[in-house]
């Protein structure tokens, strides 16, 4: 059963598809093509463009990317306020 689904190409997590059949590779070529990864949260793949990989024609890159960042500040915001655990914080006295 398993063989069969590996021919059918079946995808059993479709975040860790996306990122690496669409998000990974777009943002390669735009490096490729522009020299860095700061991707505009307007940037959309160019759909017809052989140079980029045929997944990611439409994709709204910048977009996603935009919420990487976000998320990346979120996290990084928190651990900020609560810093790392101290051992004597979490001993009972």
């Amino acid at each position: 059963m398993e063989e069969e689904l590996e021919k059918l190409d079946f995808v059993y997590d479709v975040y860790q598809f996306r990122w690496d059949r669409i998000v990974l590779p777009a943002l390669q070529e735009f490096y490729r093509v522009h020299g860095h990864t700061d991707v505009p949260e307007s940037f959309v793949v160019p759909s017809g463009d052989e140079a980029w990989p045929k997944l990611t024609w439409g994709y709204r890159l910048g977009n996603i990317v935009g919420i990487i960042r976000r998320r990346e500040a979120a996290a990084a915001a928190v651990g900020k306020v609560v810093g790392p655990l101290q051992p004597d914080r979490c001993s009972k006295s």
